[in-house]
C-alpha cells in the first residue's frame, strides 16, 4: 500500500470513529422514541419531580452505575408516552471524571459558571447533553446529567 492510501485509509477509519462517538441514539440500551408500554413492565415510577410535561420512572433492581462510577440515581423520562430522555444523579467528587469521559466523547463542551452552578453542554446531532454541578449541593449529591435524544 503507498503512502497516500496508507494515509486516506487512516483518515477515513478516524472520521468514521469519530463520527460514530458523536452518535446518541439510545439511553442504557433503550433507544429514543421506544413506546411505554414495551418497557412498562421493567418501570416503577419516580418519586421524584420533572419539566416540560415529562413522566419520570426508574427501571426495578437497576444497577445504579453509570460509566463506571456508582449514582444515586437513574431515570427514565417519557413524553407523550415515547421515551424522550435519560438522568442520572451523582455525587460531587465525579465531576471531573463524568466530564472528561464526555469530553472524550463529544468533544470539548460548552461551559457556563454561574453564582453556585456550573453547566456543560454538548449538542450533537441525536442528543443533547447536559451536566449540572452544583458544588454547594447538601449530601455531596450536586451532579446531574441528561441526556435527550432527538
Amino acid at each position: 500500500m503507498n503512502m497516500k492510501a496508507l494515509l486516506i485509509s487512516i483518515l477515513v477509519t478516524f472520521s468514521i470513529s469519530v463520527s460514530a462517538q458523536s452518535e446518541v441514539t439510545s439511553f442504557r440500551g433503550w433507544d429514543w422514541g421506544i413506546s411505554f408500554s414495551d418497557v412498562s413492565n421493567q418501570l416503577a415510577p419516580a418519586k421524584t419531580k420533572t419539566t416540560r410535561g415529562m413522566k419520570p420512572f426508574q427501571k426495578i433492581n437497576e444497577e445504579l452505575v453509570y460509566e463506571g462510577i456508582e449514582v444515586d440515581n437513574i431515570l427514565y423520562l417519557f413524553k407523550n408516552d415515547k421515551f424522550v430522555a435519560g438522568s442520572v444523579a451523582m455525587h460531587n467528587d465525579n465531576i471531573n471524571k463524568i466530564v472528561e469521559i464526555f469530553t472524550e466523547k463529544y468533544g470539548e463542551p460548552k461551559k457556563t459558571d454561574a453564582f453556585i452552578l456550573v453547566n456543560y453542554e454538548w449538542h450533537i446531532p441525536t442528543a443533547d447533553i447536559g451536566i449540572a454541578h452544583i458544588s454547594s449541593a447538601t449530601g455531596g449529591i450536586g451532579v446531574s446529567i441528561q441526556i435527550m435524544g432527538k
